[in-house]
């Protein structure tokens, strides 16, 4: 079996050392490709937050396999990747979003592009977001929404944005954006639905 088979047959037998060692095998070895980690843990956050049939605990211990995974590839990218740009982007779930692990595997994959990432977790309330804003030299913000119910939270808060800063970059993504696209309101904003398409956005605004 290839590495992805491999991991995902450990994370299916809820076998968190297993997962562990083998992504930390990879990551160590020569021929180490950051792009297929990155898929390997996108493709192991959806198996974990989609395993309908599944009992709520079984779901929850995948959730954390793929966390000390995420934590791992940090190390790695960290020891791997130099900074070539120390101007900070925010990573942020706003206010009500509490599903962190897509906002953070994003993260890491601005960092993997040598970017100074600020990631502030879940449900950040606007006001604060606004502070940061304000108070920050940030190249661009990030938002990352999964849950529908969200949604509502994002518009008012691009608004602020748009007024405080209008040249500062918002990038959205997350399952609630991806299928509701056309619910995004606001100036200077970029949709991203894959690592490319991120990747592109920030080549652009380097």
């Amino acid at each position: 079996m290839n590495l992805k088979e491999t991991y995902i047959e450990a994370l299916n037998a809820i076998d968190h050392d297993k997962c562990i060692l083998i992504l930390d095998e990879y990551l160590c070895s020569k021929h180490v490709n950051f792009d297929e980690a990155f898929d390997l843990v996108s493709q192991a956050l959806s198996l974990s937050v989609n395993c309908a049939t599944d009992e709520i605990w079984t779901e929850h211990a995948k959730t954390q396999i793929v966390r000390s995974s995420i934590e791992l590839l940090s190390v790695h990218i960290i020891k791997n990747t130099p900074l070539r740009n120390q101007e900070k982007i925010a990573v942020i779930c706003p206010h009500g979003e509490y599903h962190e692990l897509g906002a953070r595997v994003v993260s890491e994959a601005i960092r993997k592009e040598g970017y100074n990432v600020l990631f502030l977790g879940n449900s950040l309330p606007n006001k604060d977001i606004v502070k940061l804003v304000k108070s920050s030299d940030l190249k661009a913000i990030v938002f990352s929404i999964s849950n529908f119910f969200t949604m509502h939270s994002i518009n008012p808060v691009i608004d602020e944005i748009n007024k405080i800063k209008p040249d500062l970059k918002i990038i959205l993504g997350g399952q609630a954006i991806n299928h509701n696209p056309s619910q995004i309101h606001g100036e200077n904003c970029e949709l991203c639905t894959t690592f490319d398409q991120l990747k592109e956005v920030l080549e652009a605004i380097k």
